[in-house]
């Protein structure tokens, strides 16, 4: 399993002392007398339905510690583990647990990581290597982030000191994202596997990705190539017509970001041209082959403000109407926000920090359909370990578009947490 995987590894770091960076910590005795650096959070959260409330049997309460244990067994070897035990199934998960190699350079990590790639905010064409748990609800959207076990590695030239970076994966078990449904997505009367159809752990199956990066003065860059799996996973019929399970289809993909800094401005681009099974447009009920397109500006505005907007573009160019592949195409396109042969949209992000509070508003809309998410919140800090953050996912637009089709998931949230 992946728990016995990821602790196997970290038990082989074994015996590790404790790195001054993480000397906030609490410090424990791995074996009785070399310390392991402890940290981590206790949260709970509190989601309540605003709409639909009496068709909707959604609630969720639940309750989180991450542990997080840090160590050194010399200069050049390191190890992590987080670990992350909820009072909701899956009730223990490993979120990463490494070995790590460093020297002149060069860096090598090997077991359960999580590896986000992208410079754009929230939508990140570039992020192959990670999934999300979208049926998890928490204020902070990197809770929902997953990784993969795979062996990953970083080499900078001249010792560390040179500008390039080109980095490299090989990731045996892809990441899967657990997909939220809409109440209307499944036709009542059909069942609905809950395992995905997962591909077998096999050479051919394994996901490579190789990064290039330069890191400039005020600019950087990089380009990437990959070849793997959609993480997000396709509705398929099992056997029967009212059978319905999930599946995952190979992928090849090139992308490239970038990022730009002129006096308070900040510029960010991020792109990807992804080759599915469905390359001509017609084996539906696969997504077509498509480019996704992020254009962004951020700046400050004076000392409290911030304010951050994006233009966000999918394009496929050869496309065939969902509707012609039947209804799991159509559940497919509505799941996965590919019912336009180009789709346009766009998010804000308007945020405020003032001693202890911080408040934000967060806006992601479609243009075709006219569906969005907004997400106010707001957090105040009782003590530099204490927090406390309030708000609200209102999903809005018709019902068959797809931020529109979650509206029952509208919800008032409650955050408390805790930092150690």
């Amino acid at each position: 399993s992946v728990i016995a995987v990821g602790l196997g590894i970290w038990g082989a770091v074994g015996s590790l002392a404790n790195p001054s960076a993480h000397a906030a910590g609490v410090s424990v005795a791995a074996d009785g007398s070399l310390p392991l650096s402890l940290s981590g959070r206790v949260f709970s959260d509190l989601y309540v339905p605003v709409r639909d409330s009496d068709t909707n049997p959604y609630r969720m309460n639940s309750a989180a510690l991450w542990l997080q244990g840090d160590a050194h067994a010399n200069e050049f070897t390191s190890g992590r583990f987080v670990l992350d035990a909820t009072t909701s199934a899956p009730y223990l998960v490993v979120r990463e647990a490494y070995a790590a190699y460093f020297k002149n350079g060069f860096e090598l990590k090997a077991g359960q990581l999580i590896v986000p790639w992208g410079k754009s905010d929230a939508i990140n064409p570039t992020d192959f290597l990670t999934a999300r748990n979208q049926t998890r609800f928490n204020p902070d959207e990197e809770v929902r982030r997953t990784g993969a076990p795979m062996i990953w590695a970083s080499w900078t030239p001249a010792q560390g000191n040179s500008p390039f970076n080109l980095t490299a994966a090989i990731v045996p078990v892809f990441a899967q994202t657990q997909l939220l449904i809409p109440p209307t997505a499944i036709p009542t009367g059909v069942a609905l596997a809950t395992a995905p159809n997962t591909p077998t752990s096999t050479l051919s199956n394994t996901e490579t990705a190789l990064k290039l990066a330069y890191n400039g003065t005020s600019w950087d860059a990089s380009v990437t190539a990959f070849r793997g799996w959609n993480h997000t996973p396709d509705l398929y019929v099992v056997g029967a017509p009212f059978n319905l399970g999930f599946t995952f289809h190979h992928v090849r993909a090139l992308g490239a970001d970038a990022s730009f800094t002129w006096g308070k401005w900040i510029l960010r681009a991020e792109s990807a041209y992804i080759w599915t099974e469905n390359d001509a447009g017609n084996a539906l009920p696969i997504e077509p082959s498509h480019s996704d397109t992020v254009l962004g500006i951020e700046r400050p505005l004076g000392d409290d403000f911030r304010i951050q907007a994006q233009f966000i573009l999918r394009a496929h160019p050869n496309y065939s109407a969902p509707e012609l592949g039947g209804p799991v195409a159509q559940a497919n396109a509505l799941l996965q926000s590919y019912q336009y042969a180009t789709r346009e949209s766009g998010t804000l992000r308007f945020s405020y920090t003032h001693e202890s509070w911080e408040a934000e508003f967060f806006l992601l809309a479609n243009v075709q359909g006219g569906d969005y998410l907004a997400r106010p919140k707001a957090t105040y800090s009782l003590s530099d370990a204490l927090k406390v953050t309030a708000g609200l996912d209102w999903y809005a637009g018709p019902d068959d578009r797809t931020l529109g089709a979650l509206r029952a998931y509208s919800s008032l949230f409650l955050e408390a947490k805790y930092l150690f």
